[in-house]
């Protein structure tokens, strides 16, 4: 291995960090607002539609995905960048806010 390669580049480091970001923005209000119950029951509803409609409907969803992203990996506009960190951040801030809201309205 050579000495100069680093293990993960900035870009793919940057990609699983605002994939993180973005689904922890989506997570937060749904775990406060409902039990664990129903989040699993979801969770695991979700994931069957999801396995249900590569199978019939979106045969290579998969494909795509993995496609975009690997486009998004070879872009190398630096301003592009600093718009989906700006957009991952109001979304996640926003996510926050909705949080702090539905806790302070909740009843014990």
């Amino acid at each position: 291995m050579n000495g100069n390669a680093a293990l993960f580049s900035w870009k793919e480091t940057l990609l699983i960090f605002g994939l993180v970001m973005v689904t922890t923005a989506f997570i937060l209000p749904f775990s406060y607002k409902f039990k664990s119950q129903y989040l699993l029951i979801a969770s695991a509803v979700l994931f069957g539609l999801y396995i249900l409609a590569i199978s019939f409907f979106f045969r290579n969803l998969n494909d795509r995905l993995r496609e975009l992203i690997q486009e998004f990996m070879t872009l190398q506009e630096i301003q592009f960048y600093f718009l989906a960190i700006l957009m991952i951040l109001i979304l996640y801030i926003a996510s926050w806010l909705l949080s702090i809201r539905i806790y302070e309205r909740k009843v014990f």
